[in-house]
């Protein structure tokens, strides 16, 4: 799941949250877990009656039913001393998986904006507001078609007032770290509010960056949610990232603070939200998803990417093994020792018990030079390149070698791609025969 997907422009725009609440909800790895789930519910609260709403599908996996989550609503009423719509709320896990407590409801967007939440229990009175929900056992297991114990949403709004909101649920966090998350949307009016017609959008690369130094990636999913867990306290930048065919409404980048109280406990932020226009995508100058380049260049810092020097169309079937085929070269961005990943030019590579390791883990720091062999992998989280073999070198060129995963132009109209991880500021293609690559040992390196 740890990935560096895409280039960062030269200037962001940057939006600030401090975030003081403390939280149970967390996995320990940075991005959901395989039992973990998150999903949005959308509706409209007004008539004094029931009512019920489901959310919308949070995978996209063969034969799963709608949902998986249902919230109820009962004895709803307007208490005139609080000012308040007041509601009790209750979550069904209307899904066919079972997923580990605890879980909770934060409230996306309300409207009209006006509108405020009196007694969540973050202390959060507008979008942010969550509720954690509770269960009448206590083998900290959510089961299909278990329902939470009711808890009271109290709305401040004037008497009258119908209240529209977009809520997310959140499952499968595991104790022992903070989560932060959110949604982007396909913004129609372009005003930077998420409205209950507005739909989430998909396979949205989102970069998180902070107390590690690791730059971790998460694709949004179905419902245009993401979510990333088990994070220390520190300062976080969040980034989405650049997509030909979206054009930002709202700032594409978010700086959050996570704290830890008293009690170890770190906070929670789920309000890192990106709106976005669907436009037309601009042209690829002649490259496409799936085609395979050989590149070579100069690794820059700031931005992070591969400045190339020149790049050619390759044939994947050379003397390497398919598997092992994926190459990047270049110096070490990152260690985390911790989940066996290692960082070069900005894309993580994952170390297996199967990967041949011809280097010191504990003595590599960044700036060192290593070169990997590997394959990469579609994951649940996006692609993830898995290392056959990582081992120090000498040469003079930063290299990629692998099949484009992403293209398009950046803010300045310049030609970039993905290949293995890696951005890639494109220049003209020229015959690999051409490649005077007296530096290159390739043929030393078959495993």
């Amino acid at each position: 799941m740890i990935l560096f997907k895409r280039f960062l422009p030269l200037a962001l725009l940057a939006m600030v949250a401090l975030v003081g609440c403390s939280s149970d909800d967390a996995v320990t790895d940075p991005g959901a877990g395989e039992l973990s789930d998150t999903s949005l519910v959308r509706g409209e609260i007004g008539a004094a009656s029931d009512f019920e709403f489901m959310s919308a599908p949070a995978s996209d996996r063969p034969g799963m039913r709608p949902g998986p989550f249902l919230i109820r609503g009962s004895n709803l009423h307007y208490d005139a001393d609080l000012g308040a719509l007041v509601v009790d709320l209750t979550v069904t896990n209307a899904g066919d998986r079972t997923f580990p407590e605890p879980a909770s409801l934060t409230f996306v967007s309300l409207s009209p904006d006006t509108v405020t939440v009196l007694n969540a229990d973050n202390g959060e009175t507008g979008p942010g507001a969550m509720f954690a929900c509770e269960f009448e056992n206590d083998d900290a297991q959510w089961t299909p078609g278990e329902q939470s114990l009711p808890f009271t949403v109290q709305f401040g709004v004037a008497e009258g007032v119908s209240i529209g909101f977009v809520a997310r649920v959140d499952v499968g966090m595991i104790p022992g770290g903070g989560t932060l998350g959110g949604v982007i949307w396909h913004d129609l009016n372009e005003d930077g509010v998420i409205d209950a017609d507005e739909a989430g959008l998909p396979d949205v690369g989102v970069i998180l960056s902070g107390a590690d130094d690791l730059h971790h990636m998460a694709m949004s999913g179905p419902d245009g949610t993401y979510r990333f867990d088990g994070l220390p306290p520190g300062y976080y930048t969040v980034t989405r990232m650049l997509r030909d065919d979206l054009r930002s409404t709202t700032p594409r980048q978010i700086q959050v603070l996570l704290v830890e109280d008293a009690d170890g406990e770190v906070s929670d932020f789920i309000g890192a939200n990106y709106g976005c226009l669907v436009v037309d995508a601009p042209p690829s100058g002649g490259i496409e998803v799936g085609d395979c380049l050989d590149v070579k260049g100069d690794f820059t810092r700031d931005p992070l990417r591969l400045q190339t020097d020149h790049y050619c169309f390759c044939d994947e079937h050379d003397d390497h093994d398919h598997e092992c085929w994926d190459r990047i070269e270049g110096p070490v961005t990152g260690v985390d020792l911790e989940n066996r990943t290692v960082e070069v030019m900005g894309a993580a590579v994952h170390l297996t018990e199967d990967s041949r390791i011809d280097i010191d883990l504990e003595e590599l720091e960044p700036g060192d030079r290593v070169k990997v062999y590997g394959e990469v992998v579609a994951g649940d989280e996006g692609d993830m390149m898995i290392a056959c073999r990582i081992r120090s070198t000498n040469g003079r060129w930063d290299k990629v070698r692998g099949h484009v995963q992403r293209v398009g132009t950046n803010d300045d109209g310049h030609l970039v791609a993905m290949v293995a991880g890696v951005v890639l500021d494109l220049t003209e293609a020229t015959d690999c025969d051409d490649d005077d690559d007296d530096d290159d040992d390739d043929d030393d390196d078959d495993d």
